[in-house]
């Protein structure tokens, strides 16, 4: 069996570098909460479609070149920006070797435990 062998180095110690990835690492957090927040209003009619998302705001596309274009052009300064693609389908996906397999006839359950609550650790405070 192959062993694989992870190195990590710093490539770059220079402060105002940094600051500047820690800069659009925040903004790209801000825009995922604001996704996280307001992706609902974005469905439907974002399924099968790109969604960009810079300045905490978003942008329904038909290609992620045009969901690029409009981040750079309306939130330059967004370096946080990003465009992901919505899946037209719900339900659980097959990933293999050779692409995406989406399940048909798919339903979802509420999840049933079958152990009494009283068994749970208690939550962190």
């Amino acid at each position: 069996m192959e062993q694989f062998r992870l190195t990590i180095e710093e490539i770059n110690d220079d402060p105002a570098t940094t600051a500047r990835f820690r800069a659009a690492h925040e903004q790209a957090i801000r825009n995922s909460r604001w996704l996280e927040s307001h992706g609902a209003e974005l469905l439907p009619r974002a399924l099968g479609k790109f969604i960009a998302v810079a300045g905490q705001e978003a942008f329904i596309a038909d290609s992620s070149e045009q969901a690029w274009a409009w981040a750079r052009s309306v939130h330059p300064d967004d370096h946080g920006a990003f465009v992901e693609y919505v899946i037209p389908t719900p339900g659980p996906r097959l990933y293999s070797d050779r692409g995406v397999r989406i399940l048909a006839h798919w339903e979802p359950r509420p999840l049933e435990f079958d152990f009494p609550s009283e068994d749970l650790p208690p939550a962190k405070p």
